[in-house]
C-alpha cells in the first residue's frame, strides 16, 4: 500500500494485478482510493503511466429492509486517447465489465450471506 488512509478520509494507492478480458494479458497496475465511508461508498482509481486517471469504479451502499443494496458503477476518464479506446473496444469492453460487474456483486452476496 502506498500512502495513508485517515478515518473515512482514505487516501491510498494499493497494488494490484488485472486479468483483462480473462484471456491471459495480465499486468500490474496501481489503484488510488478516492472516496471511503463505511456502510456508504467505496471507490478507486486505476492509474495509467504517469499515474493518470484511467478509469474509476464505485461502489455504494444503500440500507434496505432485509440487508444492504450494493451497486458498482464504472467510468472511464475523460481524455482523447480514452475516449478513441472506448470508441474502437467500447462495445466489448463494456460486455466485459457489466459481466465482471454482476460476478463481482454475487461474489459480495455470497461472502456476507
Amino acid at each position: 500500500m502506498v500512502g495513508r488512509g485517515n478515518g473515512s478520509r482514505c487516501r491510498c494507492q494499493i497494488p494490484r494485478h488485472v486479468d483483462r478480458n480473462g484471456w491471459g494479458l495480465k499486468y500490474a497496475t496501481v489503484c488510488r482510493i478516492i472516496e471511503c465511508e463505511p456502510g456508504r461508498s467505496f471507490a478507486f482509481t486505476v492509474l495509467g503511466p504517469r499515474k493518470m486517471p484511467i478509469n474509476t469504479w464505485r461502489y455504494e451502499f444503500e440500507p434496505t429492509a432485509d440487508g444492504t443494496r450494493v451497486t458498482e458503477s464504472f467510468a472511464l476518464e475523460n481524455s482523447i486517447p480514452l475516449r478513441l479506446y472506448w470508441a474502437l473496444a467500447g462495445r466489448r469492453r463494456g460486455k466485459t465489465n457489466r459481466a465482471n460487474m454482476r460476478e463481482t456483486l454475487e461474489r459480495i452476496k455470497a461472502a456476507v450471506e
